[in-house]
């Protein structure tokens, strides 16, 4: 990664550090020293293994982290994220929009 690359994401790291505390304060004050860190270092690159690069895409999908977990897409609870995240007919931006309608829809208001 060259010297500008890391300096963005450092930035991108810091600022996400402070929103996620302000937005999650019960799940971010459990969090050790570094583990927000971590959680948002690994949410990044995985993001971008589903194509989700946009910086507005990948905080959605560290906010969807925080709130359901590391294994957001990968639980029993968050399976139905899968078919958005791997669904290679769509861009990133549109599988968050996929997975925030999911959310808001389904999965809050229970309707199918």
């Amino acid at each position: 990664m060259d010297e500008l690359s890391q300096h963005m994401l450092t930035q991108f790291s810091n600022s996400m550090k402070e929103h996620l505390t302000k937005r999650y304060p019960e799940q971010t004050n459990v969090m050790k020293n570094g583990q927000l860190q971590e959680l948002i270092t690994a949410g990044v690159e995985k993001a971008e293994k589903y194509d989700v690069t946009d910086e507005n895409d990948v905080k959605r999908f560290l906010e969807y982290q925080v709130e359901y977990g590391r294994d957001f897409g990968h639980s029993s609870e968050t399976m139905w994220a899968n078919q958005f995240l791997n669904n290679r007919d769509l861009t990133g931006t549109d599988k968050m929009n996929e997975i925030d309608n999911y959310d808001l829809f389904v999965v809050t208001l229970g309707n199918d």
